[in-house]
């Protein structure tokens, strides 16, 4: 007598059935009362995506300023939960085995493991717009501006060598305003999710979109309530799966003049190409290419619509004040 053998797709397919039930419940998104809960959730989910991608957290890293302690704190107690039910890896980073991999990422696409996800409310928390409403043409000042100007500096974070720009801005422009002086200053498209958060992670400030909740519409707040004197900061995200993110920090507060505004009078260093993968990648990358006399472009790192293309060359030490104020100029 012979026992048959199971079938063995049969029994893959029912334990990912059962793991991805499990993932389902314990990856449920918070009620949108509970901040604190929902911003662990957020950030748990996006180790989850940074595990997908193959650059697992590390779970010494320092905490960063832009989450406030009691979220971070929260995140490592979910990811510390998955690790006891055997969905994250031990080790000294967040990795997570393969079946959760597939778990997390599309069975039914051409590349399992690649980028999309599957998890509904984590792709609404992360996902990139395809549904941003085009905005009106901004209106040229008729009048010469009298107001107070705020100089500015905006700083990316986790950059080696630093990457900042120095700008002059009417205090009665608005965060939205201010949302597109910072994607003309880093040579940005503008095609990602962004958000403002107040001091310790409190308050959120962005557009009305149906991927993300912010707390306060963007579009509402003046310069002048954020920025009164210098020393006054803001926190920018831009892009939450490369997971930009800008400290804003007033540096004066002065009287208009009669020059461009706003305009740029500093910075250094090239903004990052969008979607190559974060400020600590673009790092290791621009490391990895130093040695290059000139660098070239990677395949893996050049997005398709990117103004440069694989093999090209290009210097990440390059900044131009006159092509940003031209812009700026063009824009406002």
């Amino acid at each position: 007598m012979t026992s048959s053998q199971p079938d063995t797709a049969t029994s893959f397919e029912s334990n990912y059935a059962y793991l991805k039930t499990v993932l389902d419940l314990l990856l449920a998104r918070p009620e949108r009362g509970d901040q604190a809960g929902l911003e662990s959730w957020g950030l748990a989910n996006l180790w989850l995506l940074e595990a997908v991608d193959g650059e697992a957290h590390s779970v010494a890293a320092a905490r960063d300023e832009l989450f406030p302690e009691a979220a971070w704190a929260g995140a490592h107690q979910r990811m510390e939960l998955l690790r006891s039910l055997g969905l994250v890896n031990e080790g000294s980073t967040y990795g997570i085995p393969g079946i959760v991999r597939l778990a997390l990422t599309d069975l039914d696409s051409e590349e399992p493991g690649g980028d999309a996800p599957l998890e509904p409310d984590v792709a609404d928390f992360f996902a990139e717009s395809e549904e941003l409403q085009e905005e009106p043409k901004r209106l040229k000042r008729t009048e010469p501006y009298k107001g107070k100007v705020l100089q500015l500096k905006l700083t990316l974070r986790e950059a080696k060598p630093p990457i900042w720009r120095r700008v002059m801005v009417p205090a009665d422009l608005n965060l939205a305003d201010l949302h597109d002086i910072i994607q003309i200053s880093f040579d940005w498209s503008d095609t990602h999710l962004h958000q403002f958060y107040g001091k310790n992670y409190k308050v959120s400030y962005g557009p009305q979109n149906p991927h993300m909740k912010s707390d306060i519409d963007e579009s509402t707040v003046l310069l002048s309530k954020l920025f009164k004197q210098p020393k006054d900061r803001l926190a920018y995200a831009y892009d939450f799966g490369d997971d930009w993110r800008i400290g804003i920090e007033v540096e004066d507060v002065l009287k208009a003049d009669d020059g461009q505004l706003p305009r740029c009078i500093g910075g250094r260093r090239m903004g990052p190409l969008e979607d190559s993968g974060g400020a600590l990648n673009w790092n290791e990358m621009v490391e990895e290419l130093k040695d290059e006399q000139p660098l070239t472009m990677m395949q893996d790192v050049v997005p398709e619509d990117s103004s440069l293309y694989p093999g090209e060359d290009f210097d990440p030490a390059v900044f131009s004040i006159e092509e940003i104020n031209e812009n700026l100029d063009a824009e406002f």
